[in-house]
């Protein structure tokens, strides 16, 4: 039975783009997960151990906690879709905020680029 849930857990990371170096790191990694939890009841503190602990980037990470959840440690999922749902919204916030810093970077970039064609040698 577990080998079906290791199998099932290592399809749905591949699926996602989940880098699977073997099929022991990532069932390690997922109980892990599931150990973490019994300790700390954090899905984003979950994700953030993940992240520390193993070659995954946050994205990645969140795929990994959040499918060990769903595989190994089930009772941890109800709590966990509250605090995914926030860590997503504040992710997002975040990134509009780095794309909103962007646009104003390049807005800045275009100005000093206008400026640049009056100064005699620039073209």
């Amino acid at each position: 039975m577990l080998d079906i849930v290791d199998t099932a857990f290592i399809d749905a990371l591949t699926r996602e783009g989940v880098p699977v170096p073997s099929r022991e790191y990532v069932t390690t990694q997922g109980h892990a997960v599931c150990d973490f939890l019994t300790r700390q009841s954090n899905f984003g503190e979950a994700v953030s151990f993940v992240q520390r602990s193993t070659i995954w980037d946050a994205n990645q990470s969140t795929d990994v906690a959040a499918g060990a959840i769903v595989s190994y440690c089930p009772q941890y999922e109800v709590a966990s879709q509250g605090e995914m749902q926030q860590t997503y919204q504040k992710t997002l916030t975040d990134m509009q905020a780095i794309q909103r810093d962007l646009q104003g970077i390049g807005d800045g970039l275009h100005g000093i680029g206008d400026g640049l064609q009056g100064i005699p040698g620039h073209q």
